[in-house]
């Protein structure tokens, strides 16, 4: 081994953060702090490494030098083709570099004067994204991807292939993000960071995969840098600055299993970096020998605070070599040239040193063929060379798994070749969708298929549903569609007449769609009230009354909707099931008083009855805590108090009762011709008055299947084909709260964004008409299909905001803060301040008070300068939104004041 220490290679007195070397060896990059700026300074590898080429002043040791970042540059690294040069900085960017073919005039000043630029080097992109200082960026294998971390705790995966598109942010860390390493195979992605914590990522998804505390939760302080490493065979993952016992270790953690069971010991002080030697070696043969081949192993170097430099072989137990007091202040970087026999380490201290290596010491190194061997035997195909169209595919570790993979990719190509001899010719008359053909899109949902083999030999494949791609949820209550009716006549409980049609003239179509509850009724047992419960409409054709016209003399001017209603029984029970103590009672026709039938009601709660009579027969109950209404024939409604006190007198409705509902003092009827009635009958207002269903239910083929009265009288149907409608007093209009198709919920993606206390959401009128699928978070699409990170993001906003929106017309609000806040979290998260200010602004109102203010100081009952407060520790996560942060905080602290 030998020891360089050139001296020429220097900021001018400043620190050196960053050092990397080449893919070539011919190069070397160093970044830093310079005068005014950040600077970045490309230096000839050549004088380093031959002593006559330093002497030689022909020779030149500096290529180039860029001071364009505004601020000290923490990290330089080459990409692996040598072609580009990333680097980042305190400025919050990442210059991505290239050698401009054109050489121009072009100097920099340096402490020798005025010196010309060997080599031409110009920034070809600028990548913006973090808030904060940029502490270390990455290349993927194979350049697909490009990494960056910052103190803004998050992780910007760009695509390298289209610079500045960003695929992916990886948020999870609750404190400064200082390091990066890549799987060398493209499965991972590692980060460290302050918060003493480890994340390993999935590039298959961006999600994370493990993050492991445990070997650093006695680390006290922190280092400017945390530069971890990952092994070029793949199977270990090296930390920086961990603990063992109170002493500083650099923890490896095994692939298999995230096993924490070793560690590199010995610095004296917080390890700041490590790094795996490319090359993967074995023991070197002597000449003749014929000793057994042994097991491939990898070199490591590990940098601390201590100014010392340990170089390990994951072969032996103790290190290779150590050099104590290497410089003044602490290591900050490591890079070994291409080969694996030399190493450049920078310190804070502005000055570099080499490190020279034989082959005697390390081992025979391994060649790029039998290294991709090792991982193509281990893992598969590295992810990161993949195509877009095979990232759907995950990248196999098992290599029993990876066999069965092969062979049934064998027998699809096997298949394919043969469906194309049979279709002959059909294939050119097949449908086209997208530029691709119908059959390529079921054989690529066919791929897809799982196939496992039983102990005997016989295959197994997992259903995969090709059809449709449904993403709804089961509706929770079962509406069945029965065959139409020829005729359609009125009940003869009622005095309300309808016309009726001749069956040989009705129209085939569907004339009514009938109900099936979901609880089959059991004899002696009492039903329970459920306010979610089904319906049916019936819809008599208009196209077949017209036909009929002159014989019948009919006239209908729009189509006729009618809902069942329900039958004559002798007698039922109920129980309430807003107060399941509660029950309600009706027995019909129990005695005649001067020729009246009389029916009697019955009323229990917690042991107390009381009880009633009416004129005719009840034909439906409901109940509350607050009040009881039953309907009888001749379309009367009555409602009385939970002790049996009659609050108003009965009220006649417009037409037979088909559906009634109580939630606290508000009663809904829903009657036989679908309009909708909403009263508070302790303020006796009507609420909602008649309201017809018909714009809601525009086609023939729909059906009511759930009805829903929310705790502030806004009554809520939830339709067949998996929409659910609110009917708005305000506005007098019915208003979208649910679809269970709609697509904006499918590619929508915020669970970065939930907090972990907060993941679900608790129960509500919104959650219950939505079947709470808006608990799972969307991305219910992106297993299926890749959407742009752009498109998810608005897709995303405008799912969220309709949430909010939901929320507040439905008065509820637990769910309206709920939204609100993962609202403005997304916002936060994400960067927009136009919206998040909006937001502020309305939830702040006025400092100073003004006759002219129409700024209301609450929501749905909540106080919004409340919420804003709630809303300030997320804005404060993000150093970006600082100054609306304290502009915000001086404001609530100005209306204390007062």
């Amino acid at each position: 081994m030998k020891l360089l220490k050139p001296t020429w290679v220097n900021h001018n007195g400043k620190p050196i953060f960053s050092v990397d070397i080449h893919p070539d060896g011919t190069k070397f990059a160093t970044g830093g702090q310079g005068q005014d700026s950040g600077k970045v300074v490309i230096w000839n590898m050549s004088p380093v490494l031959q002593e006559d080429d330093e002497k030689d002043e022909n020779v030149p040791k500096m290529l180039c030098q860029m001071d364009n970042h505004l601020a000290c540059v923490n990290c330089v690294r080459w990409s692996n083709s040598g072609m580009y040069l990333a680097s980042g900085g305190d400025d919050k960017l990442i210059m991505v570099w290239k050698r401009a073919t054109y050489i121009g005039p072009s100097t920099v000043f340096g402490s020798s004067g005025k010196l010309a630029n060997v080599e031409q080097w110009r920034c070809v992109s600028i990548l913006r994204s973090h808030s904060g200082d940029v502490m270390d960026v990455a290349w993927s294998p194979h350049d697909a991807w490009l990494a960056s971390c910052s103190v803004d705790n998050t992780v910007v995966i760009w695509n390298a292939v289209k610079f500045p598109e960003i695929l992916a942010t990886l948020r999870g860390h609750s404190g400064l993000v200082k390091g990066l390493t890549w799987d060398p195979v493209g499965k991972y992605i590692a980060s460290q960071a302050d918060d003493r914590s480890l994340k390993v990522w999935r590039t298959l998804d961006w999600q994370l995969e493990t993050s492991i505390t445990k070997p650093f939760d006695e680390c006290g302080g922190t280092t400017h840098v945390l530069r971890l490493s990952w092994s070029p065979d793949g199977h270990y993952l090296v930390s920086a600055h961990a603990m063992n016992n109170s002493g500083p270790t650099a923890q490896i953690i095994e692939r298999e299993g995230w096993k924490t069971n070793m560690d590199f010991v010995g610095h004296r002080k917080a390890v700041t970096v490590v790094k795996f030697n490319p090359k993967i070696f074995k023991k070197k043969q002597k000449n003749g020998s014929s000793a057994k081949p042994s097991c491939p192993y990898c070199c490591c170097a590990v940098g601390s605070k201590d100014r010392s430099l340990s170089v390990w072989l994951t072969c032996l137990k103790r290190p290779l070599v150590v050099i104590h007091e290497l410089f003044d202040k602490s290591i900050m970087d490591i890079s070994w040239t291409l080969n694996g026999l030399g190493i450049l380490v920078c310190s804070m201290d502005g000055s570099v040193a080499f490190l020279d290596f034989s082959q005697d010491e390390l081992g025979d190194p391994l060649s790029e063929e039998e290294k991709s061997r090792i991982h193509q035997s281990t893992y598969g195909k590295s992810l990161a060379i993949m195509t877009e169209a095979q990232l759907s595919t995950a990248v196999i570790e098992n290599p029993e798994m990876l066999k069965y993979q092969r062979r049934q990719q064998q027998q699809q190509l096997d298949q394919k070749s043969t469906t194309a001899r049979e279709t002959g010719s059909t294939a050119s008359v097949a449908g086209v969708v997208n530029g691709e053909s119908l059959e390529d899109i079921r054989k690529n949902l066919l791929k897809k298929q799982v196939e496992t083999r039983t102990a005997d030999g016989r295959r197994r494949i997992t259903p995969l549903c090709i059809a449709q791609l449904d993403t709804g949820l089961k509706e929770q209550s079962l509406v069945k569609e029965l065959r139409p009716r020829d005729v359609l006549e009125s009940s003869s409980d009622s005095d309300e007449k309808v016309p009726v049609a001749k069956p040989s003239s009705l129209s085939k179509r569907k004339l009514d769609l009938e109900v099936e509850t979901v609880e089959k009724k059991k004899k002696g047992r009492p039903r329970k009230d459920s306010r979610l419960m089904p319906m049916s409409l019936s819809v008599q054709s208009p196209a077949a009354l017209t036909a009929e016209k002159d014989a019948m003399c009919l006239s209908v001017p729009a189509p006729a909707l009618k809902l069942p209603m329900p039958g004559p029984q002798r007698a039922f029970t109920l129980q309430v099931s807003s107060d399941p103590s509660m029950y309600i009672e009706v027995e019909n026709e129990v005695t005649t008083v001067g020729g009246t039938k009389l029916s009697r009601l019955k009323c229990s709660r917690e042991g107390k009855e009381w009880e009633t009579v009416l004129t005719g027969r009840i034909l439906t109950a409901a109940g509350s805590c607050d009040v009881v209404c039953v309907a009888c024939e001749k379309r009367l409604l009555s409602v009385f108090s939970t002790c049996g006190r009659r609050l108003l007198p009965p009220i006649l409705l417009p037409s037979p009762i088909s559906t009634l509902h109580c939630t606290g003092s508000y009663v809904m009827a829903l009657t036989a011709a679908a309009t909708l009635s909403v009263w508070d009958v302790h303020r006796q207002v009507v609420v909602v008055k008649e309201e017809p269903l018909h714009s809601i239910l525009a086609g023939s083929d729909m059906t009511v299947s759930q009805i829903l009265l929310t705790q502030h009288g806004i009554p809520v149907m939830n339709l067949s084909d998996g929409k659910a409608y609110c009917f708005n007093p305000s506005l007098s209009t019915w208003n979208l709260v649910s679809d269970k198709q709609d697509s904006l919920a499918q590619c929508a993606d915020f669970r970065s964004s939930l907090p972990p206390q907060d993941a679900m959401l608790c129960s509500g009128p919104l959650a219950i008409v939505q079947g709470r699928a808006s608990t799972s978070s969307g991305r219910q699409a992106a297993r299926l299909f890749s959407v742009p990170h752009a498109v998810q993001r608005e897709a995303t906003l405008a799912y969220l905001e309709s949430q909010v929106a939901a929320a507040l017309t439905l008065q509820s609000s637990h769910e309206y803060r709920h939204w609100l806040l993962l609202y403005a979290r997304y916002l936060v998260n994400e960067g927009f301040e136009y919206r998040l200010r909006e937001i502020c602004k309305d939830l702040l109102g006025p400092v100073h008070s003004s006759t002219g203010s129409q700024w209301e100081s609450t929501v749905v009952g909540l106080r919004k300068r409340d919420l804003l407060k709630e809303l300030l520790p997320v804005i404060g996560q993000n150093l970006r939104f600082q100054r609306l942060f304290t502009e915000c905080q001086e404001q609530l602290d100005i209306l204390r004041d007062k």
